[in-house]
């Protein structure tokens, strides 16, 4: 098991209201982590395609596109 670190932030009303209703009852915690590390995923893959010199062609980013998971 992960040890966990408590944090403090502040939202905007609208996104917390969204955040609660998406991630059901006590699960906002849960929920902001994975969406933390989706982020921090993402930032990673995109550092490592400038180290590469990967570029994607407007083809497979459309394919990407259309399987990447969409919510709301």
């Amino acid at each position: 098991m992960a040890i966990r670190e408590k944090l403090s932030i502040s939202l905007d009303r609208s996104v917390a209201r969204q955040i609660r209703k998406e991630a059901g009852d006590g699960r906002v915690s849960e929920w902001l982590n994975e969406a933390a590390l989706l982020r921090l995923q993402g930032a990673n893959l995109a550092r490592l395609m400038v180290e590469h010199g990967v570029v994607l062609s407007a083809e497979l980013l459309a394919e990407v596109d259309a399987e990447w998971p969409a919510h709301g």
